[in-house]
């Protein structure tokens, strides 16, 4: 049999849940299904864009109810795709905001027939940008002070777009500050020597991209970004879909029908936001007695496993925001599916697809935290596998008790340290853990994958 390729320590390897693509609603699950078979990018990212647009189009309606106390949410959404260059993010945005850049054109065509006429309206002298593509955090602010009523921020480079590379630390923990208050619905302001830009009550969707080797500068509570922010960011971390997408003749995108009812169903939801409920008092969707019971079972189920030794133990912060997370997603599922209008509540369906996703976020979640121990345990992985490769060759094979006699330092004495590194190296395909011989005389030994060197250091 065909060895496998053996994952680097920035891995390909994700979470091998699936994407819960079929609670977006009829539209939005038959979209990212149609991108997924004809763009062959992960069905994680197919559905992460098109979430991305689904929150776009719903956002400027208001606000969502919550179950506690009188506390109120935007109902927009931050959402991060960890995934390598050419997994085709963009090339999935193409798509998924035709619906958004067709309100643009339409809308900036309106305007200048207003000015044609002589007519105005409050909103008459407002422009007709609301995405800010690869743009820094100022220029975001820029297209939020001037849209109609709600963004979309979406970029390749989530690292620069956190102030990564600012030189003052100043301005990268203004940058993270803005974010948050952002996501919280709350004004914002930039003074610089040149301009002052001031952004209230439009809600911000993100979409944001990470390479995976990024991971751990994201992911670690450091000064740089606080998990206060990337806890407000809903992680999916698919497997690559790089070396397996093949030439399709098929109908293009262009001619698919559900990427034409998307489409529409995203231009038609801005413009009704726009004339419903812009430049009015803020509305705000309630939540039904039977949506706030799935919620509320949702939460208690979370706060068992926060427990010491629970699921979410090591992720606490992320799985206290779990409820608002899905509340949020739920909000997004019930305004775009609705077609009627004005919205009453959130129904028990959106309740439950909420829910559905915000489990979804916190296994992806976990993966990315326990991912994380690749790069803290980096030298000790390649100081083993170099060692196995020197000993054995790239084609041998050996037994765990040669660790003990002349493996390298820091790891021969320490059986609990070996046994990780083992199962970590034989999960992702560096050796392959085999038995020989029959009966009694039955041993485990580990077969050292032929491509090891490929991802040694």
């Amino acid at each position: 049999m065909k060895d496998p390729v053996p994952f680097p320590l920035a891995g390909l390897r994700a979470s091998s849940v699936e994407y819960p693509v079929d609670v977006l609603g009829r539209i939005g699950a038959e979209t990212a299904k149609a991108l997924h078979q004809q763009v062959q990018a992960p069905l994680a990212l197919c559905g992460q864009a098109v979430l991305a647009a689904m929150s776009t189009s719903v956002s400027s309606f208001g606000r969502v109810q919550s179950i506690m106390g009188g506390e109120t949410y935007p109902i927009s959404l931050y959402l991060l795709s960890i995934a390598f260059k050419g997994e085709r993010k963009s090339r999935l945005e193409e798509f998924t905001l035709d619906g958004v850049e067709d309100f643009q054109e339409e809308r900036t065509v309106a305007l200048m027939e207003q000015q044609k006429v002589g007519k105005g309206t409050p909103l008459s002298g407002r422009s007709s940008a609301i995405v800010a593509k690869r743009t820094d955090f100022e220029s975001l602010l820029a297209t939020m002070a001037q849209g109609p009523g709600s963004t979309l921020w979406t970029n390749d480079n989530a690292i620069d777009c956190f102030g990564r590379y600012i030189q003052s630390n100043e301005e990268q923990q203004a940058i993270v500050a803005a974010l948050i208050r952002l996501h919280r619905g709350k004004a914002v302001s930039l003074v610089s020597s040149d301009k002052c830009l001031r952004v209230s009550g439009v809600p911000l969707t993100a979409s944001l991209r990470l390479e995976p080797d990024l991971l751990y500068d994201v992911y670690s509570d450091s000064e740089f970004l606080p998990l206060e922010l990337i806890d407000r960011f809903l992680p999916c971390f698919p497997r690559t879909a790089i070396s397996m997408r093949v030439i399709k003749e098929d109908e293009t995108l262009d001619e698919n029908s559900h990427i034409k009812d998307f489409k529409d169903k995203i231009t038609k939801n801005l413009w009704r936001n726009l004339s419903l409920y812009m430049g009015k008092e803020e509305n705000v969707l309630k939540i039904s007695l039977e949506a706030k019971s799935v919620f509320a079972n949702f939460y208690n189920k979370i706060e068992e496993e926060l427990a010491r030794g629970g699921i979410y133990e090591q992720i606490s912060s992320f799985a206290d925001r779990s409820l608002e997370h899905a509340i949020r997603i739920s909000a997004v599922i019930e305004l775009f599916n609705c077609d009627h209008g004005k919205m009453s509540s959130i129904s028990v369906e959106s309740a439950k697809s909420g829910c559905r996703f915000a489990d979804y976020y916190l296994g992806e979640y976990l993966t990315i935290v326990n991912y994380r121990y690749a790069f803290l345990k980096s030298s000790e992985l390649n100081a083993l596998g170099n060692w196995m490769v020197e000993k054995h060759g790239p084609h041998g094979s050996w037994s765990v008790n040669e660790i003990a006699q002349s493996g390298p330092q820091g790891i021969r004495g320490n059986t609990k340290k070996r046994d990780e590194l083992l199962s970590w190296m034989d999960e992702h395909h560096w050796i392959k853990l085999e038995e020989t011989g029959n009966g009694r005389r039955k041993s485990k030994v580990y077969r050292i994958n032929p491509k090891i060197e490929n991802v040694l250091h």
